[in-house]
């Protein structure tokens, strides 16, 4: 039986510094799949991890945005994707819970955007962007509607220096969380087939949560669970 490739897409609001990071994470796939290439060749197996697909797409509006998920919707069938990661800019207002695409603003509260995230199937999805974590019940309304278990960054603890009533997501953080959070995702876990009720997301939670206090990273993520 042929195996299904593990699959990646990343949805990134197209800016320079910010489209960086999208190539830091495609070097860091690269190494993953020529690890396990050679591991499953040392063990004579055949796992997921070294066909890994990882798509990177660039909304820079809201209906690009929308189409995007129409689309890993309409094919998550013939297509399954195991991993969205969203990379781009949030804001929780209190009243308001947004992230952008492009210069548009999506408010994740309001059931409209909501359905743009509508069955996208099981797997995960990662947020890299400030704040919106804050809010557990939108973001659990969002994981339930998608089928997905989510994770999503609270706060950070680094004041931003134009306002210091809110704090920001540094570059900095997010990169040493999200390279945590691959590591524990594409490590080889026997039960990571297609059975995602099987997948250990409370131990990986744990163990991404322990390295965080332990590095002393000074952010906070969240995970939300169908």
């Amino acid at each position: 039986m042929a195996i299904i490739p593990y699959m990646i897409v990343v949805l990134c609001s197209p800016e320079p510094r910010l489209m960086a990071e999208v190539e830091y994470l495609k070097s860091l796939i690269s190494t993953y799949k020529d690890l396990y290439r050679q591991i499953d060749e040392e063990k004579n197996r055949e796992s997921r991890i070294p066909s890994l697909k990882l798509v990177t797409l660039y909304p820079d509006s809201r209906n690009m945005f929308r189409n995007q998920l129409d689309k890993l919707r309409e094919e998550r069938d013939t297509k399954p994707v195991d991993g969205i990661h969203f990379i781009g800019h949030g804001w929780d207002t209190g009243r308001s819970t947004f992230i952008f695409a492009g210069q548009n603003r999506l408010n994740l509260r309001t059931k409209r955007v909501q359905e743009y995230f509508k069955s996208l199937g099981p797997g995960w999805m990662l947020f890299s962007c400030c704040d919106i974590g804050k809010n557990d019940t939108v973001m659990k309304e969002i994981s339930t509607i998608s089928e997905r278990t989510v994770f999503a960054y609270s706060s950070s603890n680094i004041e931003t220096a134009d306002d210091d009533s809110r704090t920001a997501l540094w570059g900095s953080q997010a990169f040493m969380v999200d390279s945590l959070f691959y590591h524990l995702m594409l490590n080889p876990h026997e039960n990571f087939g297609r059975k995602y009720d099987n997948i250990p997301w409370r131990n990986i939670n744990r163990r991404l949560q322990n390295a965080m206090r332990e590095l002393a990273i000074r952010a906070q993520i969240k995970m939300f669970d169908i």
